[in-house]
Parts: C-alpha cells; structure tokens; sequence
C-alpha cells in the first residue's frame, strides 16, 4: 500500500511539474511566434474534441466552458475595429483577425457542447491584442485584462491533454487521474488567485517605511486622478463628493483590508468552500470599488471570479484534501516563474500628468476627444503609454499619478518639483503614433459617410468618460479636422471644500497633422 501511494506521489508530482513547465513553454512560443500559437491552441482544441471525460474532471470542465462564453461575448463587443497600414500584409492579417473574430465568437456558442472549443476564443483575446501591431504599426501591449482568462484556460487545456496521455498509457488507474483532475483544477484557478497574492507582496516590497502602504498611501490621490482625466462619470453627481471624502477619512481601513483580503489569497484552497467563495466575492467587490474611485473597469476579472465561484458552488467540486492546500500555497508562491502574473502595487500621489487628445478644426477650434473613440486602440491610448509631449517638464509619477517611490509620494503632497521632475524618466510620444493617428482619422470619416454615425462607446472599454465632453466632438463635421493634438498637463491635486483643487504645473503638446485635409 505504501509503494502504491509513493508510485502515485511521483505521478502527481511529476505532472504539476510537467505542467508548469508547460505553461512557461506556452509564454515562450506566444512572444516569439503568436501566429503558432493560436495554432497549437485550435489543434488542442480539436485534438480534444472527441475526448470522453470523466466525473473529476467536470469542474474543469465548466470552468472552461464559462471562459469560453465569457471571452467569446467580450470579443463580440470588443471588435477590431483598427486602421490598416497600407499594405498588402496588413490587409491579410487584418482579414484573418475579423474571420478569427467570427470563429470565436461561434466557438462561444459550440462550447457548450463541445467544451475544448473553449479554447479558441480566449486565445483570440490574446492574440488579436498582439497580432494589431501588424496591422496598425502600432504596438498594443495592454492584456492585463484579459491575461488571467486565457493563461486559466491555457492551464485547463494543457492539463487535459496531459490527462488524456495519463490515461492512455494506464488505462485503469482512474484514482490517480480523479487526482490529477483535481491537482489541475487548483493549478487553473489558482494562476488567476497568484494575481492578488503579488498584488500583495508588490505592495509591501514599496520603498519606503515598512507597510507605508496601509500607514501613507491615501485612494483619495488617485480618485482625484481620475476625476482630472474625466475617468469618473457620475462627477457631477452628489455621491462623488461623498466617495472623496469617504476615501479620505477611510484610508486606512481600507488599505488594511485590501492588504489583508489580498495577502488571504495565498490560504485560498485551505479554506472551506463558503470562505473562498466569499474571498473572490471580496476580489469583486474591489474591482467594482476600484471603477468607482480610478475609473479603471476590469471587467474580466470581475466575471472570471464569477465563473470560478459557479464551479465551487457547483456540488461536483471537491473540498482540497490539505495537503492539496498547502501544495496550492507553494503554487501560488512559484507561478510567477511560470504564468503571465499581475504585480499590481503604487503610491496613490496628488502629480498627475493629465494626458489626451483633441482634435482642431480648419477654423482653429479645438474639441476634447475620449480615449474611448479610439475603439480597439482604447485601452492603451488612455494610458498613453506612446510617450510623454514635453517629457522634460512632466511629472515622474505614471498612469493616474501612481508612483513606486515612497520619495515622489511624499514630494507630491507639498508639489515638491525638485523631486517630482525628472526629465528622464519618460520619453518623447512615439513617432509611430502619427501613421496611427492619420490612418485612425481617415477610418472614421469612412465609417461615419457611410452609417453617418461611428459607435465607439459599444466596446466594453476600461475607461469612460461623460458622453456631454464629447458632445461638442461629435457635432462637428469630421472632413473639418486638420489635425490632432496630443496634450499633457502636469497638475497637483488635492481636495477642499468639497472640490478638486489643482495647482498647474506645467503643459506639453504634440501635434499630429492630418495631410490631406482640406
């Protein structure tokens, strides 16, 4: 009996290691090759599609399923709508991401049926992110959103190809693949629960005092940020005066609670089931309280929680066995060497580089454009991660005035500019930025002659704005625009009176011009 169970330790043991090992391959292959990848992820799919499952392995099962629905809907609203580069590869590529697009979406409905077709529409998540750049010429490396779906999807494939071998090659040993359904299922949901334990330790490894974190970092910073980038649509409502001031005088047990609910996720599969369903119903309620005061909307993380809390519920999943908890714990602790995981963690400070578009009319008026019209491009282009206009005189802090230095966090509650202007720090805007732009423009004005309107608020976007800032946009005659303007504006923020209160700093611009405008 002791031989038996030792022979079964080296089997589960040798498949977890197997299986991350797996996964590290598939991160290689993707940013070498995203074209084979795809591939291999449709030949997975299909090499399982006759598969016959067994009881154990339901819970993976539908946690595969509700990924593929959940993807295939998020890319039905998240169309690639992009401007093509004018050649003839860029053309290709970008027929083959809309036929991609229309599989997936199929795919989302077969699943249900077929559950390895889940498969093909998270990876499209993923890989049409990846393969626009070769359509736009602008890179698009924005897939925090999506990344946990597909790498728990990818763990859920791998896993039961690797079972399927396993049971080929001993048929009748179905105790130890029960198990190893089991240990695969810790391993999928667990990729997705590393992303809040890092979250954790990224946010005690700041510099500065230990856990100045909870003790100094005040919400009410970035709230203001995103109240500056026109991020908070109900700013003109009663109740975002009340969540400012709530932020303020709450800070401190709410970073606490934060950093305690986060660092719990690592104890996940050793609690009871009625825990780790409330935990990532935790994890939800964050998310919804992080689009309230940031703007920042991560919608697939809120129902990647909710697909994973579906499975637990569900009277198939099986409560770990401890050593199968603790084995989770070490998981959790090494996947980052593995997996595509979050290391989420910043000083909320009052610097803000307020940073967006307008476009000018050949009349020299100026109208405020949403990140948000820029459709697929949206995510990136409201975190402007394509430079900085006049980057000697902006603020060192990034994305919604979050900074990793404790230094530049305190400099930011006094303005401090010797500490918060450090010229090297970002770069000039990309010169790639411009083609972008002008193809951008040129697309629009096809779209808009042809439906006389161009719906950009459909996508599920990680940022919104007030449609009112765009209205006087949207009026205008779009064959008028002979240029856009790339504009930052560096500001310190702070809150009194009940108002957001900035201290201009300095500007900077960046001027895209339209060369066959009238």
């Amino acid at each position: 009996m002791k031989a038996l169970e030792q022979h079964q330790l080296i089997h589960l043991t040798s498949f977890t290691i197997l299986l991350l090992v797996t996964l590290k391959v598939n991160t290689i292959v993707f940013y070498n090759s995203s074209t084979i990848w795809i591939a291999g992820y449709s030949f997975l799919a299909l090499l399982l599609a006759h598969y016959k499952f067994a009881i154990a392995e339901l819970p993976l099962l539908k946690l595969l399923q509700l990924l593929g629905g959940l993807s295939a809907l998020f890319s039905f609203f998240h169309y690639p709508l992009m401007p093509l580069l004018p050649t003839v590869q860029a053309e290709v590529i970008y027929v083959a991401v809309w036929i991609g697009w229309l599989i997936s979406i199929i795919c989302g409905f077969i699943c249900f049926r077929i559950p390895s077709f889940a498969l093909f529409p998270a990876a499209y998540l993923l890989w049409s992110i990846r393969i626009s750049r070769q359509v736009t010429g602008l890179p698009h490396d924005h897939k925090l959103d999506v990344m946990p779906i597909v790498e728990v999807a990818t763990s859920i494939g791998i896993s039961l190809i690797m079972i399927r071998f396993y049971n080929w090659i001993r048929p009748n040993n179905s105790e130890t693949r029960d198990k190893l359904a089991c240990i695969a299922l810790i391993v999928a949901i667990g990729i997705h629960i590393a992303n809040y334990f890092w979250s954790f330790v990224a946010k005690i490894m700041l510099d500065g005092p230990f856990l100045a974190w909870i003790t100094f970092n005040n919400p009410l910073y970035i709230y203001l940020a995103a109240l500056d980038s026109n991020h908070i649509v109900f700013s003109d409502w009663p109740m975002a005066i009340w969540i400012a001031e709530f932020l303020d005088h709450a800070r401190l047990p709410l970073n606490f609670f934060v950093l305690i609910s986060q660092g719990a996720a690592i104890f996940a599969f050793l609690l009871r089931k009625h825990l780790l369903i409330l935990l990532l119903l935790i994890f939800d309620a964050m998310h919804i309280a992080i689009a309230l005061s940031a703007g920042a909307n991560f919608w697939p993380w809120i129902l990647l929680n909710v697909a994973i809390t579906v499975v637990v519920v569900s009277p198939k999943y099986q409560q770990p066995s401890m050593k199968n908890g603790l084995l989770a714990a070490l998981l959790i602790l090494v996947l980052p060497f593995f997996a595509n995981i979050a290391y989420l963690g910043w000083y909320d400070s009052g610097a803000h580089n307020k940073r967006y578009f307008e476009a000018e009319d050949k009349y020299g008026h100026r109208f405020y454009i949403s990140p948000n019209y820029f459709t697929f491009y949206s995510y990136p282009i409201a975190h402007l991660s394509y430079g900085v206009p006049e980057p000697s005189t902006a603020f060192a802090t990034g994305m919604n005035s979050g900074t990793g230095s404790y230094e530049e966090a305190v400099a930011a509650r006094t303005c401090d500019l010797s500490k918060l202007v450090k010229p090297w720090v970002h770069e000039n805007p990309d010169s790639r930025l411009d083609t972008f732009i002008v193809n951008y423009h040129r697309m629009v004005e096809k779209i808009k002659q042809g439906m006389g309107w161009f719906p950009y608020n459909w996508q599920p976007h990680h940022f919104y704005v007030h449609p009112d800032l765009m209205e006087p946009f949207e009026k205008i005659n779009i064959s008028d625009i002979v240029a856009y303007i790339y504009r930052r504006e560096s500001s310190c923020l702070t809150w009194d009176n009940g108002q957001i209160q900035r201290r201009f700093v300095s500007s900077g611009e960046y001027r895209i011009e339209l060369p066959y405008a009238r």
